[in-house]
């Protein structure tokens, strides 16, 4: 797991209290301080992104978009989670 956070307090100490109480393994999990509009990983190297309410605070989403499929392997994809379902009414 590689996540990438733009505030670095938000992979400090309460990153290791979430991962203490969910009983995760520390040594899977690689903590990144970046932006999502510019990956620092390889082109077509990473499984699956997972968005858990990044989407809604982005400014350019065709940005995100093209940054996340840039480094998505082939017929890989994206989770996006807790957005708000915003209707054309």
């Amino acid at each position: 797991m590689h996540p990438v956070e733009i505030l670095k307090h938000r992979i400090g100490h309460p990153f290791e209290h979430c991962l203490k109480m969910m009983s995760g393994v520390s040594s899977k999990i690689f903590r990144y301080v970046g932006s999502f509009y510019n990956l620092k990983f390889e082109s077509e190297s990473i499984g699956i992104i997972y968005l858990a309410q990044e989407f809604n605070h982005v400014d350019n989403p065709l940005k995100l978009i093209v940054e996340s499929d840039r480094v998505l392997k082939n017929n890989e994809g994206m989770i996006i989670v807790g957005e708000h379902y915003i209707s054309f009414f």
